[in-house]
């Protein structure tokens, strides 16, 4: 075929619709068709695709368009359509997912309106957080405790109650085989300043020497260990107790003219928050302070100039210090690895590290370097340094010294927080594993800058934030390097006390090293840093309830509520019972136990006025021929703390048998003849004093349960028959005599009472449903309404039954003393309380239980007609 014949056009050859049959062929040039063509150097490519991809795009929208005006539900066939497809992509064919996708995003329903809680968070979550500080006062841990467990106002404070988790157990288990953890932080600190003398002669006044060691004592002078004692109302001892209180005196260098230390001395007494104002009040009275500012509300100061060149300081450090409490046998080694040594030689920052600190002239002034310039202060900090490195190495922390002082300066625990959260190997001890001598905790060891407050103040002014230290973390090219800040790293001076745990008469029946730990000191300002470095190391957190059931499986007492003659004990008494009584009285009448038919006649308060004065009747009548009661002594309610006295009491309590065989050295005593306890004790003078002078007073016990049963609060400590101790020397099972159950008189006029209420009740219900006759009925129903009133007032008077003249007389058994706390020993596997009874009463006690090598009582809660024995011991 030619090339003429191939550029003919094909349909030329058909006939054209309305034409002859067979057109003309028609022939081309195929030269004149190239002359006319256009080069391709004229196309622009950029404007000829953009116009074109314009086009694609329209073509393919036309073409999306395959259904109308139908969406991509609607165009599946009616057998296909499921409901789920309006709110699921994933229900709709694959190849309609990016159709249904758009359609959703162009009627996407309104977003969901914020939660009430959401809505309500204020704008500055910082400022809100200080105004709700303004009324009660939060510690430097508070959010972080209410995220994680019950809190309560307490105190004049918003404090962590128990964990929310269940952890009464796990809580037990770190305290004897780990490490629990307290924030005590609560505490307040007194500091005076001024000549020893001085202050101990202004503070001799709300001390004694009868009941241990004062603020005087050797033991604690130098500062090198903490002490304990009670202090009174100012010239009232025995009686107006104002609650426990530690201190601790300054150590003094030794490098320094003893004459110039005597005449200067810090002491900083620290005391529970509920009796913090009593002290601060009796304090002033003892030094008659001449003024008394307040500089805001929690910071207080007083100064009195007693001569020219003497004068005694009084300033408040109320929430200026804070302090964690550290128990179980792991405290050392969690403290170990969060307290590591500072450096306290002048170094030099990088470069690098220089630009990623931020520039601050407060900075720029470091404390530390002139503190430690002097060579007396490098040998004092490596003496500390070797100490703790010995101390870190024991097995337990009652290793060390009791209340024995430590004092370090380390670096901020936020640059050595591990990534993860894991226990510390309790497994690898090293080689000590004897107690520390005393020797070793000499004054140097004690000394430290957390004293100086111009040191606090520059600590808190200089510390980085944690956006800082995040800034800076974040420009390492590896993540997880730890930061290097050289002399712009905080130095952070501490102090350690040792706290022993177990009390002496406890002991031999705990472990002696049971609840011993430490007491970490820090600045304020530092609380989070470190409270989170010792949890990251496993210590596991308490709250209050944690912590008194420490104190009662160690035999301590706990403040305020187990000190019941002093103020702060009384009130936090009446609120307990205030509580109970409430909850007592939102039960159904039918769910209430009555107590008259139990025989309690306070099932809600404590009755030791009345119990003390009808034993002391009781002991004038039995044995008023053989001595005689002191008259002018004080009637007040007290507690007994002659350590002279509760020794001589131990002593004939713990073997009643063994303590009447050691015969007396007196004379008058035949040796062939049965001797008394009661004459046993007439023999010392001491025994005369305590006779004459204390038969008023009370005496705390700890009580331990035979066999089953757990005492239970404003339960009664009886005195047992001897029927009662023959059977249980014939039956060890024995469980216990049962109290026979008390008549009520009270039950029928309550019965009476209830169905005239529901008479009324029905009558006044009657009356508003009436429409008619509202004028005449609004003085009847008046009328219902006020004998319905009357008849509430008769029935909550009723309720509590008939008050019984005599406390002793009330039950079958002689009621001694009333259990204030109990609880499961999950040591032993026991019932354990802790109560009070009365001197004379359990001078009796032992009397009736001579022949036997231990005492023996009957414990019985308020909700059970059934006695416990139990083993009865003082706490000294």
């Amino acid at each position: 075929m030619s090339r003429k014949r191939k550029l003919e056009d094909p349909q030329s050859s058909l006939p054209t619709p309305g034409g002859p049959p067979y057109a003309k062929k028609i022939s081309f040039n195929q030269k004149q068709i190239y002359k006319e063509a256009v080069p391709i150097t004229d196309i622009k490519v950029s404007s000829f695709a953009e116009h074109r991809a314009i086009e694609i795009q329209a073509m393919t929208e036309l073409v999306k368009d395959t259904g109308g005006n139908h969406t991509a539900f609607q165009k599946l066939p009616r057998h296909m359509r499921r409901r789920a497809m309006s709110h699921n992509i994933k229900r709709i064919p694959r190849r309609l997912h990016a159709v249904a996708k758009q359609e959703l995003s162009k009627t996407k329903a309104p977003g969901k309106r914020p939660s009430r809680r959401h809505r309500r968070r204020p704008s500055n979550l910082l400022s809100e957080y200080e105004r709700r500080k303004r009324k009660i006062g939060w510690l430097e841990t508070h959010i972080w405790h209410a995220k994680r467990f019950k809190m309560v106002e307490k105190w004049g404070y918003r404090l962590a109650l128990h964990p929310n988790d269940k952890s009464i157990r796990a809580c037990y288990r770190a305290v004897k085989h780990h490490c629990l953890l307290q924030d005590v932080s609560f505490e307040a600190c007194i500091e005076l300043k001024g000549p020893r003398q001085t202050v101990l002669d202004g503070l001799r006044h709300l001390t004694s020497s009868d009941t241990g060691l004062t603020f005087a004592a050797k033991i604690t002078s130098n500062g090198t260990r903490q002490g304990h004692l009670t202090l009174y109302t100012m010239d009232s001892y025995p009686v107006k107790a104002i609650g426990p209180v530690t201190y601790m005196w300054r150590a003094q260098p030794n490098d320094k003219d003893p004459e110039s230390v005597s005449k200067l001395n810090t002491l900083w007494i620290s005391c529970h928050p509920s009796i913090y104002n009593d002290v601060w009040n009796e304090v002033q009275k003892c030094f008659g302070a001449q003024r008394a500012e307040d500089y805001n509300s929690r910071s207080m100061e007083s100064t009195l100039v007693l001569k020219d060149e003497e004068k005694v300081t009084i300033k408040s450090l109320k929430d200026q210090l804070v302090k964690f409490r550290l128990f179980g046998p792991a405290s050392n080694l969690i403290l170990a690895e969060t307290l590591k040594l500072a450096d306290t030689e002048i170094s030099k920052v990088s470069s690098s590290e220089r630009q990623e600190v931020v520039e601050n002239p407060k900075r720029k002034s470091f404390w530390w370097k002139n503190y430690y310039s002097s060579a007396d202060m490098k040998q004092r900090f490596a003496k500390q340094s070797e100490l703790w490195s010995k101390v870190s190495k024991c097995q337990s922390p009652s290793e060390a010294p009791p209340n024995c002082i430590l004092a370090l300066t380390v670096r901020d625990p936020r640059l050595l927080l591990p990534p993860k959260k894991n226990k510390v190997k309790t497994t690898n001890f090293e080689s000590v594993t004897q107690a520390l001598p005393m020797d070793l905790f000499d004054d140097g060891i004690a000394c430290s800058p957390l004293w100086e407050s111009c040191i606090r103040e520059e600590l808190k002014a200089t510390k980085f934030s944690e956006q800082e230290l995040n800034l800076m973390k974040s420009k390492h090219l590896v993540p997880g390097t730890p930061l290097e800040l050289g002399d712009m790293e905080s130095r952070i001076p501490i102090v350690l006390i040792q706290r022993p745990g177990v009390w002496n008469s406890v002991a031999s029946q705990t472990n002696p090293s049971h609840s011993s730990g430490w007491d970490l000191m820090i600045p304020s300002g530092f609380a989070m840093a470190f409270w989170v470095a010792l949890v990251y190391r496993g210590a596991r957190v308490g709250g209050i309830r944690e912590a008194k059931s420490i104190c009662l499986q160690a035999g301590m007492l706990s403040p305020p509520d187990d000190y019941p003659d002093s103020r702060a004990g009384q009130v936090e008494l009446k609120t307990e019972c205030e509580l109970r009584e409430a909850k007592h009285n939102r039960m159904p009448p039918a769910k209430r136990p009555n107590f008259v038919k139990l025989g309690f006649v306070s099932p809600f308060s404590f009755e030791f006025e009345k119990l003390t004065k009808e034993w002391v009747d009781k002991w004038c009548c039995a044995y008023d021929s053989k001595c005689e009661i002191k008259k002018g002594i004080p009637k007040d309610l007290s507690v007994m703390r002659n350590l002279k006295m509760l020794r001589l009491m131990q002593s004939s309590s713990k073997n009643p048998k063994g303590y009447c065989k050691d015969r007396s050295k007196d004379k008058t005593f035949n040796n062939n003849q049965e001797q008394s306890v009661l004459m046993k004790i007439l023999s010392t003078e001491i025994g005369r004093t305590l006779i004459s002078e204390k038969l008023f007073s009370l005496i705390p016990v700890r009580l331990c349960i035979l066999q089953r049963g757990v005492p239970a609060t404003y339960g009664h400590i009886c005195l047992p028959s001897q029927e009662d101790l023959k059977v249980l020397d014939g039956d060890k099972t024995f469980g216990g005599p049962f109290e026979p159950k008390h008549k009520d008189p009270g039950q029928a006029a309550r019965k009476e009472e209830r169905k005239e209420r529901l008479r009324l009740r029905k009558r006044k219900k009657r009356g508003k449903g009436k429409k008619e006759k509202v004028v005449e009925s609004s003085e009847d129903t008046k009328e219902v309404q006020l004998d319905l009133e009357v008849k509430l007032e008769v029935s909550e008077e009723n309720q509590g039954g008939k008050e019984v003249d005599s406390l002793l007389k009330s039950t079958s058994r002689d009621i001694i003393g009333f259990v204030k706390s109990g609880d499961f020993d999950l040591a032993t596997g026991q019932g354990l309380g802790f109560g009070f009874c009365s001197v004379a009463a359990l001078l009796a006690l032992i009397e009736n239980q001579k022949h036997r090598r231990f005492c023996l009582a009957l414990v019985r809660n308020p909700t059970s007609l059934q006695y416990r024995f139990a083993t009865i011991s003082l706490l000294v």
